[in-house]
């Protein structure tokens, strides 16, 4: 099973040197990605149920808190949803990754925070491997 910590341990190996937080941002940190656990829809079931599904989704929300330049914080998040987007072969938390569905066109800007941080966020579904027991 894949869990939010294994996407966060992810995006460090993809971002060296770039704090990666787990359902909050320090304030401290004007350049950091913040992963948050969410729920979407219903789990998905093969026919024949659990025994048969090789499948899971891990849907999370991916918010880049980025400086005060509005272009900076749009070109990183950009920049991310690319690396979602082209990811055809990725394995996290040991799981291999079928599909990061993306379900919007591009980052939606969320404003600045209360220290005048630019905030976009990235909401995926991580579609993945599970071991079907067969």
């Amino acid at each position: 099973m894949m869990r939010t910590s294994d996407v966060i341990g992810w995006l460090k190996t993809k971002y060296p040197g770039v704090g990666v937080f787990h359902s909050a941002i320090p304030k401290r940190e004007p350049f950091c990605i913040g992963v948050y656990p969410k729920q979407r829809g219903v789990p998905a079931l093969a026919v024949g149920g659990a025994a048969c599904t090789s499948c899971a989704v891990l849907p999370v929300d991916i918010l880049v808190h980025w400086g005060e330049a509005a272009d900076a914080c749009e070109a990183m998040a950009d920049g991310l949803y690319a690396l979602l987007l082209g990811s055809a072969s990725e394995t996290i938390g040991g799981c291999a990754v079928r599909q990061f569905a993306l379900l919007d066109a591009a980052p939606a800007g969320v404003g600045r925070d209360s220290d005048n941080i630019c905030e976009m966020a990235i909401r995926v579904n991580i579609v993945y491997e599970t071991a079907a027991q067969t």
